[in-house]
């Protein structure tokens, strides 16, 4: 019995998850919003219809500057996300965790971990990309009720909000 397509087929689903983001394939709507110039843009849908992917495949692109559908700022860049609460990005199968599966694991801080119902673990919560195209780059989290003191004086590249009230 020939093994090698089972072995192909595993070394394949390691790659997709390890390297997610460079198997996507996008939906005609996802492809607009990603290849939209503006200076600002305004995702709004249903649920489960893709709208994280979309956003996640913009920050992480914009992060390792690899954006495949514009000229964006050169890596390394600060992204900032803000959303309402912590629990609310940190939940089961909300924005942290749909972020953690597209990220290229190879390219982030060893010592950052995601933790499922928490999300991303450290003070304060970041993801730094420490080789790759987009070293440097880092993805910081806020809430809205933080206030703007926390982040006076940064020079901040891209801004996610999430789910604004």
């Amino acid at each position: 019995m020939d093994l090698a397509p089972v072995d192909d087929a595993r070394i394949l689903v390691d790659a997709t998850q390890r390297r997610r983001l460079d198997y996507l394939r996008f939906t005609p709507w996802q492809r607009e919003y990603l290849s939209d110039q503006s200076p600002s843009a305004l995702l709004r849908g249903g649920n489960q219809i893709g709208k994280t992917i979309a956003k996640h495949a913009e920050i992480i692109h914009r992060c390792r500057g690899t954006h495949p559908f514009k000229a964006t700022h050169r890596a390394p860049i600060n992204a900032l996300v803000l959303s309402e609460s912590w629990e609310q990005m940190g939940q089961a199968g909300g924005y942290m965790e749909k972020l953690w599966q597209l990220l290229p694991k190879d390219e982030i801080d060893p010592k950052i971990r995601f933790e499922p119902g928490r999300g991303v673990t450290g003070k304060p919560p970041r993801i730094v990309f420490t080789s790759g195209p987009g070293r440097g780059s880092v993805i910081t989290f806020g809430t809205y009720r933080q206030g703007a003191s926390r982040i006076a004086g940064s020079t901040v590249h891209f801004v996610d909000l999430d789910e604004p009230g």
